[in-house]
């Protein structure tokens, strides 16, 4: 997976399509999506024009048409994007994904941030190839559950999250025995480090309970179910009209 930098140009408004792009190079890594990706066109990350090309031909397909009132058009437009048009677009690719909501209070800022961290570690968890995670994880390659000669790892699509103003990417949790101790591993494209993961400096990419970084009244998230395709046209198209917060 590649790091995508908001660009000078950008002025922050790319930041959905720079997360989204980091998406589909992580998706364009893994051998099953590669293929499936491949029926509609795409053999690389795309650029900003294409996702915009592409999110437009989403609302013509009839998936958030809400949206697509809201935007009117995106192609060469610096208008920004959210986790709706994220959905929209990976939907229309036939990928079920799913957005989920995570709220805080003026009054007790944690509870969002418990409910998200919470499900950003069940998720990686119970993904991982042997459905759980436990210990602690000390660095790349360290998941007990994932590492080993006669251990194969676990695809585990990354994250897009939103906050109001920014979007980032989640692509991993940090996991202690003390639950209060779980740190996530964000990608900020506004970020200025190289384009390689392992050029990444952790102290500026892993978020834990009281960093400033999470303290927003409200997140959004979008991400790939486990089962990541539909499995009939049905389903499919039954998909355009459930966009929503859950």
């Amino acid at each position: 997976m590649d790091f995508y930098r908001s660009s000078n140009y950008g002025h922050g408004w790319d930041c959905g399509y720079k997360n989204l792009q980091m998406m589909f190079s992580s998706l364009l890594g893994n051998p099953q999506m590669a293929k499936h990706l491949k029926q509609f066109g795409i053999h690389e990350v795309p650029t900003i024009p294409e996702l915009q090309g592409r999110i437009e031909t989403a609302w013509k397909e009839g998936f958030d048409e809400e949206g697509q009132q809201e935007l009117k058009h995106l192609l060469d437009e610096t208008k920004w994007i959210g986790p709706m048009e994220v959905c929209a677009l990976l939907r229309s690719l036939r990928i079920r994904s799913n957005i989920r909501d995570f709220s805080n209070t003026v009054e007790n800022r944690r509870l969002g941030i418990d409910k998200l961290m919470s499900w950003v570690t069940e998720y990686y968890g119970t993904r991982c190839a042997q459905g759980k995670i436990a210990g602690v994880i000390k660095g790349p390659g360290m998941c007990p559950n994932c590492s080993g000669v006669q251990k194969s790892k676990a695809f585990i699509p990354p994250i897009f999250m939103q906050h109001p103003g920014h979007s980032r990417t989640v692509v991993g949790v940090d996991v202690f025995s003390n639950a209060l101790n779980t740190r996530v591993f964000v990608l900020d494209p506004s970020l200025k480090f190289g384009e390689k993961l392992h050029q990444v400096n952790l102290g500026e990419v892993l978020l834990g309970r009281g960093s400033p970084n999470l303290g927003h009244l409200s997140y959004q998230i979008v991400y790939i179910e486990p089962n990541p395709f539909f499995a009939d046209k049905q389903h499919w198209e039954q998909s355009k009209s459930v966009i929503k917060y859950c």
